[in-house]
């Protein structure tokens, strides 16, 4: 069975939205509005490639470049300069209940330090991406 799906566009004023016919095997599941941009992918109800694509896109888009996914923090380059690396960004982690300020570098740098000195067990922290990802950056 097929399914209509009407697409609006946002990219032309005055555009008038296609009506797209697609088998119902190839729809996915999409999240309640409310889940919309959050910040651990963990939360999400369903989970597959365009819902954490879209979620990844809408936090990107209010310029909350870090997510996470679990234990795994997702950083996305901004391709521009955002003010998440300053002193006193910096003093309002050390202050603040680390969960209530969501994903950051900081609260991942400092989790693995504060296990470290608390277990005197040594922790590693894996950066991987593409060139260009925004590894030298975070």
């Amino acid at each position: 069975s097929t399914e209509d799906i009407r697409l609006d566009s946002g990219l032309q004023v005055g555009a008038s939205p296609q009506l797209l016919r697609i088998p119902s095997r190839k729809l996915l599941p999409a999240n309640p509005d409310i889940l919309e941009g959050v910040d651990d992918l963990i939360q999400l109800s369903y989970l597959n490639e365009p819902t954490v694509l879209h979620n990844l896109k809408y936090r990107y888009a209010q310029d909350k470049i870090y997510t996470r996914a679990g234990p795994v923090l997702i950083a996305i380059n901004p391709f521009k300069k955002v003010l998440l690396y300053t002193d006193d960004f910096i003093q309002v982690y050390r202050q603040k209940k680390k969960d209530s300020l969501g994903p950051h570098v900081y609260v991942t740098a400092d989790s693995a330090f504060g296990t470290m000195m608390k277990d005197g067990i040594n922790q590693s922290i894996i950066i991987s991406g593409e060139s260009g990802a925004g590894k030298t950056e975070t």
